[in-house]
């Protein structure tokens, strides 16, 4: 008997499962005990599908068969993914842990021999698929909820932050790959400081807070679970003016040095398939999607609902039945000069790249970089052993948090936001200007009420100040196409002639436009460079409807009024 088969055998006796006595080899097609297996009779009369379903639940759950949901999956090491255990594979699985047989009766045996003889036998399809919808087999295999490329952080439900070790951690619910890559633990703070600093220092970002939230990026990756499963993550969007600013290199940097390999996808036209994927992804619980090479206004319904949500609900392996499981899947997106749809922008971090050099490959740049780098195995060992310092130094000096959180991620923040802000990175969850935010939405509603409150509280020529302005729609428009605001929604027609020319909005445009400002923006409070306060608001209906602007502390601007008033503004004091 092997040792791996004496261990199995002791894993299935403190389960309860019998493991009966070798029996002696024949050469007639019955049972042939040379693996020393345990063996388990197939389903026949008088022999119940739940009993062979419990007897072969406890067989899997001793060989690292895992429960996903309602489903049983095992753990393919080599890709590092769950992958569902089906019927068609369950029948040739079972037999390299167990030898399956029936029961089959020797009218010629011996006097005082045993007629019945064990011959070895594939069970059949309908009953693989039976028992893998049993509950009495789904219900002896131990749970699982992702699979770690390699050792990384959990908090302990003592509060304790430990690495957990290779193999399946019970409490944590997580199997560890056994990984090459060596994580130090005695590098200090400072060390790991300055290293990530010297990897970073010659990236283009934005600004210091841009790092920051890289290094959040980083830190995120390399240990989700200091949070529990169901706790909303936010994305994290690359996005700079120009190619070749290395924005795809600083995902791989986060995800590499972490999962070995990153792969990026593209946003498939078929809906379908991009669905799948989505599906795929929280089923498997696949640690992050990286979508590389976006443009224009990122707008997709599907990767939309998938990055706001918390669980997705879908279909369980290309079955009828679904599944609803949290999503712990984190997106990366990088792109060039990108437009933020708000419900994206509201659930992401942006980290901006800048190159100043109107031709990229004008850039001096002394360390090339490369995604192979990121993949050698010193180097992941440096990146993780600096990335573990970072978390240590932060619970040791008793968890201190960011002076920022970002809404609907509050207890996100205090945890990765504090690790950051501990190590000295700053502050990467202080919200940016809004004209770098990405979000062109907001930034054009905040310019377009600027324009719209130049006259508010500012004294004119008679003395006289004004604290509410009206404006009807074609107004609103005239301002928004003066100043180009929302020049991606608005469809302008050309009316007129000569020195008579105006802009009108086609009908659909106009209901968007009529549709966000009165009910997107209706009644919102916008706070102005200058420092006073200003309310946009609707009244009215249809062809009555229009547009205010009222200063609400009544306070008076220290800015002159303007030469080139808004269009059309009709004043009330």
């Amino acid at each position: 008997m092997s040792e791996q088969s004496d261990a199995v055998n002791k894993v299935l006796r403190e389960r309860g499962v019998a493991v009966p006595s070798p029996e002696p080899s024949v050469t007639d097609g019955e049972v042939k005990d040379e693996r020393a297996l345990p063996t388990i009779e197939l389903i026949r009369a008088g022999r119940r599908l739940s009993d062979f379903a419990r007897e072969a639940g406890g067989i899997c759950a001793a060989v690292n068969v895992f429960r996903r949901e309602t489903a049983a999956v095992t753990v393919n090491e080599d890709i590092g993914l769950m992958e569902p255990l089906d019927a068609d594979r369950f029948r040739t699985f079972l037999e390299e842990h167990a030898l399956t047989y029936f029961l089959k009766y020797d009218k010629n045996a011996a006097n005082g021999a045993e007629p019945w003889k064990k011959v070895e036998c594939t069970m059949s399809v309908q009953d693989a698929r039976g028992c893998l919808r049993a509950d009495q087999f789904v219900g002896r295999l131990p749970k699982l909820k992702k699979v770690n490329a390699q050792r990384q952080p959990v908090m302990r439900a003592d509060g304790a932050i430990v690495l957990l070790p290779a193999g399946y951690d019970a409490f944590a619910e997580i199997f560890t790959l056994r990984s090459p890559v060596v994580i130090d633990e005695a590098w200090s703070l400072d060390r790991a400081v300055a290293f990530l600093r010297a990897m970073l220092k010659e990236f283009p970002f934005l600004s210091p807070r841009d790092l920051a939230v890289h290094v959040v990026s980083m830190v995120s990756m390399f240990a989700p679970d200091l949070l529990g499963f169901t706790s909303p993550r936010p994305s994290f969007i690359y996005s700079a003016n120009k190619p070749g600013s290395g924005k795809t290199l600083l995902v791989n940097m986060a995800v590499a040095t972490v999962m070995g390999s990153c792969e990026s996808l593209t946003i498939p036209e078929d809906k379908n398939e991009f669905r799948k994927t989505l599906d795929s992804a929280v089923m498997n619980s696949v640690p992050y999607l990286f979508f590389d090479e976006l443009e224009g206004v990122v707008k997709n319904g599907d990767l939309n609902a998938f990055i706001t949500s918390d669980f997705r609900t879908g279909r369980l392996f290309n079955k009828q039945s679904l599944f609803r499981a949290p999503r712990m899947t984190v997106c990366y997106l990088a792109g060039n000069n990108l437009t933020l749809q708000q419900d994206i922008a509201r659930r992401s971090l942006e980290c901006k790249l800048h190159i100043e050099q109107s031709n990229s490959r004008d850039r001096k740049i002394e360390h090339e970089l490369s995604n192979e780098f990121f993949q050698r195995l010193a180097v992941r060992g440096d990146f993780l052993s600096a990335l573990w310092a970072l978390v240590r130094a932060w619970d040791v000096a008793r968890r201190p948090v960011p002076p920022t959180v970002m809404k609907g991620f509050v207890e996100w923040s205090r945890v990765y936001g504090g690790i950051v802000w501990h190590a000295g990175f700053g502050d990467a969850l202080v919200p940016p200007p809004i004209e770098e935010s990405g979000d062109n939405e907001a930034a054009d509603m905040a310019l377009l009420v600027e324009k719209l409150s130049q006259k508010l509280g500012i004294a004119d020529a008679d003395g006289e100040v004004r604290f509410l302005l009206h404006y009807d729609f074609d107004e609103v428009i005239a301002v928004c196409v003066a100043n180009n605001c929302f020049a991606w929604m608005i469809e302008r027609v050309k009316r007129g002639s000569g020195d008579d020319v105006w802009y009108d909005c086609k009908p659909a445009a106009a209901s968007r436009m009529g549709k966000l400002l009165a009910d997107k923006y209706g009644g919102s409070i916008f706070n102005l460079q200058d420092g006073r306060r200003v309310r946009f608001s609707k009244r009215g209906r249809n062809r009555q409807r229009r547009y205010d602007v009222e200063l609400l502390d009544g306070s008076t601007s220290s800015v002159p009024p303007p030469t080139s008033p808004a269009a059309g503004d009709v004043a009330v004091v």
